[in-house]
């Protein structure tokens, strides 16, 4: 194949491989890219405390000791129905645009692990490569946004040379945000935390019988999900008036080429307490509003109605879609079942969706 040498070889990563992917992800999507990357490193595949033998599980694609593709595993705990299951999402996928052909070995190197089920998010141009692969798609994953500050946004969308497309969502009058914040509730208290004490661990117990299929949400994964993790992010909870937890908010500020944006990135509670989710939503607004975001970005999967609900009070709207959700297991049983994107609930805070997808912002 052109450009590929005769000593090509698909291989698990070792740490020596470390900057040499770094220089990758420089090639293919530049230096902030690549300083991104050394950043999250560490924390999301080396310190991930779901990794099996406790070591980072990536295959690399390696020709004449230059490191030219890379596939990664991310591992979770996944709850599916009563049971709790190791699961892992493949991410950062990518070959340089010199040996492309790699792409076919690198995935199935990776695809025939033996740890199941296996999760991708890919883009439309690598969905149909990976469902060749035997990848099943679930549906698609799509994003809602609120407009901050229309008058920026319009402005800031005319100097960057862009169309304006009211029709994709972009401006309407719908969008125009209304949350308020009251901070104090009738029967409940939003504050904001910095770790994750052990109540979480009896607040997951609760709301997990309410969600068949979500990745396992207990004080473990969200401190090293979002405490641990190098990138700030806000995280406000709604505490009853005993001081019990009734649900939480995950939040991230993110300046890019054109607008400031704010992300929701987790939210969870019990789908029935619509006051908490609703005020969470209200909450997550203003902060944005008050930190100068022009846009507000939530995705969230679930056929649980409140979600939908609070994100329309709060302005939202559908904006487009984030990529598409693969799935691959050799359990019949349990692949007809995970098949049916009404049984998930995922946010932007899920393996690869808001990690990886910076990688390319």
């Amino acid at each position: 194949m052109e450009g590929m040498g005769v000593d090509c070889i698909i291989r698990p990563y070792c740490p020596e491989d470390k900057n040499k992917i770094a220089a990758l992800i420089g090639r293919v999507y530049g230096e902030n890219a690549k300083g991104y990357y050394l950043k999250i490193f560490d924390w999301l595949f080396t310190n991930n405390p779901y990794n099996p033998d406790n070591r980072c599980h990536i295959y690399v694609a390696e020709d004449e000791h230059k490191i030219v593709g890379i596939m990664a595993n991310n591992y979770v705990f996944l709850k599916i129905l009563s049971s709790l299951k190791i699961a892992r999402w493949g991410n950062f996928f990518f070959v340089d645009r010199d040996h492309k052909g790699l792409g076919i070995e690198l995935f199935l190197s990776t695809l025939t692990l033996g740890v199941y089920p296996f999760f991708a998010f890919p883009n439309n141009p690598a969905t149909l490569f990976e469902i060749t692969m035997g990848m099943v798609k679930i549906g698609k994953i799509k994003t809602k946004i609120s407009i901050l500050n229309i008058k920026n946004v319009i402005v800031k969308k005319v100097r960057s040379g862009f169309a304006l497309n009211p029709a994709k969502g972009i401006i309407s009058k719908e969008s125009y945000s209304r949350g308020k914040s009251k901070k104090n509730y009738k029967h409940f208290q939003i504050r904001e935390i910095s770790y994750f004490d052990g109540k979480f661990n009896g607040f997951w117990e609760e709301v997990s019988r309410e969600y068949p299929l979500i990745v396992v949400r207990d004080q473990k994964y969200l401190n090293w999900r979002f405490i641990d993790c190098p990138i700030k992010y806000k995280i406000l909870v709604a505490f009853s008036a005993n001081d019990d937890i009734r649900g939480y908010v995950i939040l991230r500020l993110i300046k890019g080429i054109i607008f400031k944006k704010g992300f929701i990135v987790d939210i969870l509670a019990n789908p029935r307490d619509y006051n908490v989710i609703g005020a969470l939503m209200a909450e997550s607004v203003l902060y944005f509003k008050e930190q100068g975001c022009d846009i507000a970005e939530s995705m969230i999967v679930t056929n649980k109605r409140p979600y939908h609900r609070a994100l329309i009070r709060n302005g939202f709207i559908i904006n487009g879609s984030m990529g598409n959700f693969l799935c691959y297991s050799p359990d019949e049983k349990e692949l007809s079942f995970m098949k049916s994107i009404d049984n998930w609930f995922i946010t932007t805070s899920d393996p690869d969706l808001e990690i990886t997808s910076m990688i390319e912002r």
